[in-house]
């Protein structure tokens, strides 16, 4: 019985161990210092945007740590497909002129 008890007590644990990990992971770093340069000439809440490979990020200017970021409010924009649908509807948009 106690062999058992601790064994749920190490599953247990491990469990929480594991949840703790995943979600400070989930709020790590950027890896960039985009989001703060964004905002160096701009006042809390004013709109910014910023890329990050072939990716737009668009969003408002928050207080964090005394100092403002761009943070993200609206979806992520894949900038490179976002390009290649623009060419291949002006594509078909000079496909219909001549006929």
């Amino acid at each position: 019985m106690k062999t058992h008890l601790k064994l749920v007590t190490v599953l247990f644990s491990s469990t929480i161990a594991l949840f703790y990990t995943a979600s400070s992971l989930a709020h790590a770093a950027h890896g960039t210092n985009q989001p703060w340069h964004a905002c160096e000439e701009k006042k809390l809440n004013q709109s910014c945007q910023y890329e990050l490979v072939n990716k737009l990020y668009i969003g408002s200017c928050q207080a964090a740590n005394k100092v403002l970021m761009c943070v993200r409010n609206q979806p992520i924009i894949d900038i490179k497909n976002q390009h290649k649908t623009q060419q291949s509807a002006g594509t078909n948009e000079h496909a219909k002129k001549k006929e």
